[in-house]
């Protein structure tokens, strides 16, 4: 038999033949499908599932109301709230996602990506006291970062703070001392 895997644009990219028995002999193990019992209504769950595979073959139109229907049915579910501001962001309807993610940020588990996510809305918007915010709480919660104090440094910068903003892409490159773009900006200050 030969098997082949295809790319995208159905060119092969690796081929290769070779022997395959099929048995029903009981004793040779099977692959293992595991189901879990979900309250969720199914269709929401399906909808969800649809709309993510839009949204990975960047069709976002189509992605967004089948997301829609699956966050209005379930608005508590976190990952439903992610998946749509994730539309919204690709979309460049910011302003629709901060109260989407908003319900989310006092858990008790701080999610990264909710706090980045709501810092760069926020820095798109020109809302720079608040993308500050939220940059900070991304550091507090999960570390320093070379991105995270380039967007914070940016956002000081546009507030004409450039002493913080010179602080912050100083840290920046203590900890990534390679981005030269960094360095050309520390240089013209």
């Amino acid at each position: 038999i030969l098997i082949s895997i295809i790319d995208k644009n159905g060119k092969t990219v690796l081929s290769k033949k070779s022997s395959f028995y099929i048995t029903p002999l009981k004793n040779i193990s099977r692959s293992k499908t595991y189901t879990k019992k979900s309250s969720l209504n199914q269709k929401s769950i399906t909808a969800y599932s649809l709309a993510i595979q839009y949204y990975n073959s960047n069709k976002p139109l189509e992605a967004l109301p089948l997301m829609k229907k699956a966050y209005f049915a379930n608005p508590q579910i976190k990952q439903f709230a992610i998946g749509l501001s994730d539309i919204y962001y690709k979309l460049k309807r910011y302003n629709k996602i901060e109260q989407l993610l908003k319900p989310f940020i006092n858990s008790e588990k701080p999610d990264y990506q909710i706090f980045i996510t709501l810092g760069n809305i926020n820095k798109k918007m020109n809302n720079w006291k608040n993308a500050i915010i939220y940059y900070r709480k991304v550091m507090s919660y999960h570390g320093l970062t070379a991105d995270v104090l380039n967007n914070m440094a940016s956002c000081y910068y546009n507030l004409k703070d450039i002493s913080e903003a010179k602080k912050a892409w100083k840290k920046s490159l203590e900890i990534d001392p390679k981005q030269t773009k960094v360095k050309k900006i520390l240089k013209s200050l």
